[in-house]
């Protein structure tokens, strides 16, 4: 449902930064940009730089400073050169950002929304925006966190629960109804043994995923 409205709203490479040098830009692949803003004003030369360079780009400003000026001015930037332009323009706000950001923006009101433009911020966040991803304030606040110390982006996305592996030859022996005992005993648990501790999930970065996530669907959909 996030994607088929985030695609909606659109519709109307550069190497992997070293994990410890932080970069502002960096690749998601299959044509798919990032670029990280800490300071809007002060960046703003690099955005339009960015903008004019990639077709599909993500504006991570999460967190970033920024007057009303500053955010006018990202707005007009943001507004492609062409009606027809095959571009996508994926940006990124929290709690955290500086509030004439997502004002200047006008996410989530269909009036104010820029062409070819989806806003997504966290759903745990009260701040206008066209998506809203799933997640807790916490754990995109650690997300940004790792980003700001050079965490490489690939490590923050598409993370899979583990799948047991099926074991052939345990299989073929049930199947058989061989050696049944001698596998449940082998399966008990050591009641001595103390128990393992619970491996915490891998941490993932939500907004940015549901970024990537649209991006992908408007390419399987040919509109990039």
């Amino acid at each position: 449902m996030l994607l088929a409205c985030a695609c909606a709203i659109l519709l109307g490479a550069l190497p992997i930064a070293r994990a410890d040098v932080p970069s502002q830009e960096q690749n998601l692949g299959e044509g798919l940009s990032y670029f990280r803003v800490t300071n809007l004003a002060e960046q703003l030369p690099d955005i339009r730089a960015a903008l004019e360079k990639h077709p599909a780009l993500v504006l991570d400003l999460r967190g970033a400073a920024g007057n009303i000026t500053a955010a006018q001015a990202l707005r007009a930037a943001l507004v492609p050169a062409k009606p027809d332009a095959l571009v996508a323009r994926f940006v990124l706000i929290n709690a955290a950002t500086a509030p004439a950001i997502p004002f200047a923006l006008g996410g989530g009101i269909a009036e104010s929304s820029i062409p070819r433009t989806v806003v997504i911020a966290p759903a745990s966040s009260d701040v206008p925006a066209d998506v809203k991803a799933p997640g807790a304030a916490e754990d995109d606040k650690r997300a940004c966190e790792a980003i700001a110390k050079g965490v490489p982006l690939a490590t923050l996305l598409n993370h899979q629960p583990d799948k047991p592996r099926n074991d052939e030859a345990a299989l073929l022996r049930e199947q058989n109804g061989d050696d049944q005992q001698d596998s449940a005993a082998a399966d008990a648990p050591d009641a001595s043994a103390p128990a393992a501790p619970a491996k915490p999930p891998p941490l993932t970065d939500s907004v940015l995923q549901l970024a990537v996530q649209i991006h992908r669907s408007l390419l399987a959909l040919k509109k990039l």
